[in-house]
């Protein structure tokens, strides 16, 4: 059984604090060379991975252009920090 001495939210365990927050940060550090002033792209950015990426990419200074499957998922990465952010899917405004 996992304890939470932290007492955050269950949630945070499957997002950031979890697998798909590992995966983010792990990748980030290993296999991104940007540097500040770089320009990035983020493809699937309103998943967990991809939203924890913008996150940790404009820490560190960077620019964000990123993709999302909907109008409405756009309008979740511009909030988390994407400098630029489109549909890949401009009709579907579901999800």
């Amino acid at each position: 059984m996992l304890e939470n001495k932290e007492h955050l939210p269950w949630s945070v365990y499957v997002g950031v604090c979890g697998s798909p927050g590992q995966t983010s940060y792990h990748g980030w550090l290993e296999y991104s060379h940007a540097k500040k002033g770089d320009v990035v792209f983020v493809t699937a950015a309103a998943g967990p991975v991809g939203a924890t990426v913008i996150q940790l990419a404009k820490a560190q200074g960077l620019k964000v252009i990123a993709s999302a499957g909907s109008n409405k998922k756009v309008d979740f990465v511009r909030s988390i920090g994407a400098d630029v952010a489109y549909s890949r899917m401009p009709s579907s405004d579901t999800g």
